[in-house]
């Protein structure tokens, strides 16, 4: 009788347990995605296609392009399987600019994902829950065509990044990433530094949405 009140209480500690360890992991899970959607700003090169003569550096092979576009054909590029993968696919912002023909774009279901870099030196990247430059300021602007645009200031750490990272990859394309989207991939014709412009279709109210998301005032 004893030995079977002893095997019960083992059971239920195990039990509680493994409901501990499921709750912490969900709420793990939830927090990451937070995070990952309060208007992360992040920059990734775009690789070009085989053969294009454009962005000398960044073109992949025809085996590479093959391979990448079956990926996305036969899984969903948000569940991110394989995080160390050479490049990944980003969906693209509605609001975003026509990109240029020898970006590696490719369509699921009803969205369009264009293919980035995802290595080191063809990124500038930042850790939500622990950020290691951040935009100092974000505000309303127009582009080169009058268009209304946000327009942002990096810190003293984001600029010194935002500078190695365009001054190794000019004549490459430069995706502008709010909260995983694509908002445009411009060609990078000199070396950026402590600001920046993010152009596309927008809206007045589209452009003060996007900069409280910046500023981590709202949600996108």
């Amino acid at each position: 009788m004893k030995s079977h009140k002893a095997l019960v209480a083992i059971m239920a500690v195990v039990v509680i347990v493994a409901v501990v360890a499921l709750i912490i992991m969900i709420r793990s899970n939830l927090s990451d995605k937070s995070h990952r959607g309060a208007g992360i700003l992040e920059f990734r090169i775009a690789p070009t296609l085989p053969d294009s003569g454009s962005a000398i550096g960044t073109e992949l092979t025809k085996t590479e392009y093959e391979t990448y576009l079956n990926q996305l054909a036969e899984q969903d590029p948000t569940t991110r399987p394989n995080q160390d993968e050479k490049y990944l696919w980003f969906p693209i912002r509605n609001t975003c600019r026509m990109l240029t023909p020898n970006l590696i774009v490719g369509k699921r279901g009803d969205k369009k994902y264009i293919l980035l870099y995802n290595q080191p030196k063809y990124t500038m990247l930042n850790d939500p829950r622990n950020p290691s430059w951040s935009v100092s300021s974000a505000y309303q602007t127009r582009d080169e065509r009058g268009k209304p645009s946000v327009g942002f200031s990096l810190d003293e750490h984001g600029a010194r990044l935002m500078c190695m990272l365009t001054s190794a990859h000019k004549g490459h394309f430069l995706a502008i990433l709010v909260s995983d989207e694509v908002y445009s991939a411009p060609v990078l014709q000199t070396t950026v530094y402590d600001h920046g412009v993010i152009a596309g279709n927008f809206t007045v109210q589209e452009v003060d949405k996007l900069i409280r998301t910046l500023e981590g005032r709202s949600l996108p």
